[in-house]
């Protein structure tokens, strides 16, 4: 398996949910769009030091198809080292070491077909 190939991305904002979890929007400049064009279902993997430690993380994508940002859900979970820095001292500003898109449990909507879809 190749090595994952991260990008730097820059957090737009963090925005609360709940009181123990965020939404975290990432900017993906021009150049990287169509390497971050996702399908509904597919994860990202962040990539951070935190206190001296390279910590890595998946995350499904939350935001709609064709955007030039996407959101990612974080919860804190106790004792989690990337959760517990999302949640507390992530900022507008920060960047993030970012995957392209992943993964092949997805949806591919059928554009002639005018059901809605829901999960």
């Amino acid at each position: 398996m190749p090595a994952a190939e991260f990008h730097p991305l820059t957090v737009v904002a963090v925005e609360p949910l709940t009181d123990a979890a965020v939404a975290i929007t990432l900017e993906v400049p021009e150049v990287l769009r169509s390497a971050y064009a996702h399908t509904p279902g597919q994860h990202v993997i962040v990539k951070a030091v935190i206190d001296g430690e390279v910590v890595r993380r998946s995350y499904s994508i939350c935001s709609p198809v064709g955007e030039s940002r996407f959101v990612i859900g974080v919860k804190k979970l106790h004792g989690g080292v990337f959760s517990t820095y999302a949640n507390e001292l992530l900022k507008a500003g920060d960047v993030l070491e970012v995957t392209p898109p992943t993964g092949d449990f997805v949806l591919e909507p059928d554009p002639g077909n005018s059901n809605h879809y829901v999960a």
